[in-house]
């Protein structure tokens, strides 16, 4: 099948789905959200694949969902955007019932929708460079944060939430938010090996 926004490559047994919106940091929009769910179900159905690797291209992971569309207030638009048809749970709830391992290869910026994303992944490693985070609620937007409470630990997860901080690789591997933090150029061949 052809993707727009979304790469999927398989070899190996392992499948490769990359986010490729660059020009947004691979913000998580309708038409997104849609093939990467119809990605999963392929890699889910494919009996020839034994474990998924996520990333992004460019100089994000995913920087959350894309309120560009509907920006023209900004706090509203934010808020507006959660309620909208655009948010898809069904991508996150999809990516925690693979029937594969699957694995977040973090590249840059992992933040509110795209933070929930990558640490939705049994393995998450990161480069030096990643930054998570959930900024949006320094703007009054709901999270997405179905999933998060019960992969990192509370007291972290109300700093990000009370706070909209964002922390780096090493703060996110010593918050056991990330398994291993490795330089950016053996981001991949770390995660194709784990």
């Amino acid at each position: 099948m052809a993707y727009d926004v979304i790469k999927l490559d398989k070899q190996d047994r392992i499948a490769v789905l990359t986010l490729n919106r660059p020009e947004k940091l691979n913000a998580l929009s309708h038409d997104l959200l849609e093939e990467f769910v119809d990605a999963l179900d392929d890699v889910q159905a494919d009996q020839d694949i034994s474990v998924l690797v996520l990333t992004g291209t460019g100089r994000a992971f995913s920087s959350g969902f894309d309120i560009s569309p509907n920006l023209e207030h900004e706090e509203e638009a934010a808020t507006a955007h959660w309620d909208s048809t655009h948010y898809n749970p069904r991508a996150i709830m999809k990516l925690w019932h693979m029937r594969q391992p699957t694995i977040s290869a973090v590249n840059g910026f992992a933040l509110a929708a795209g933070n929930v994303l990558a640490m939705t992944a049994d393995i998450v490693i990161a480069s030096e460079d990643a930054v998570f985070g959930e900024p949006e609620i320094r703007h009054v937007a709901h999270s997405p944060a179905i999933l998060l409470p019960y992969m990192i630990p509370f007291r972290h997860l109300h700093w990000l939430y009370f706070t909209g901080d964002t922390i780096d690789a090493k703060t996110a591997e010593k918050w056991n938010m990330v398994n291993m933090v490795v330089p950016a150029d053996q981001l991949m061949a770390e995660a194709m090996k784990a």
